[in-house]
């Protein structure tokens, strides 16, 4: 459809150019250039990709001197949650982050060697928001 238009516009414009004058061709010109950005189709959802994801980083920062190991999931209904596939090693005094986390419900457990044994030092949940960055210090 869009081709048809403008090819008929074209031909109606090229009879015309021996009979009108040059600003009447330019006047022509824009008129053409109008419609085609009227028939033109604006693209929808066409976003920042990362703001279209909502994706979060959660940060998890060890001031201290124990390594640790923390280990999520993700909730998915209200009695089940679903294991993240890779824990955080933080090692002692240093800083550890997962990138671009959906937004959502996460359970968490920080586990700290003692002796041999490692035992649950902290356990809780953390809601994260889209585009949220989420920093945690453990001392």
């Amino acid at each position: 459809m869009k081709w048809m238009i403008t090819v008929g516009i074209c031909f109606f414009n090229t009879n015309l150019v021996a009979q009108l004058p040059a600003n009447q061709i330019t006047e022509g010109g824009k008129v053409l250039i109008e419609l085609v950005k009227v028939f033109k189709k604006t693209p929808t959802g066409k976003t920042d990709p990362g703001g279209q994801r909502g994706g979060s980083d959660l940060c998890y920062n060890n001031t201290s001197n124990n390594d640790l190991l923390i280990e999520f999931s993700v909730k998915v209904n209200d009695s089940m949650y679903k294991p993240l596939p890779n824990p955080l090693n933080l090692k002692a005094n240093s800083q550890e982050c997962l990138l671009e986390l959906s937004p959502g419900i996460y359970h968490y457990k920080i586990y700290r060697k003692e002796g041999q044994e490692p035992m649950i030092y902290l356990e809780g949940d953390i809601r994260l928001k889209a585009n949220e960055k989420m920093e945690r210090k453990i001392r």
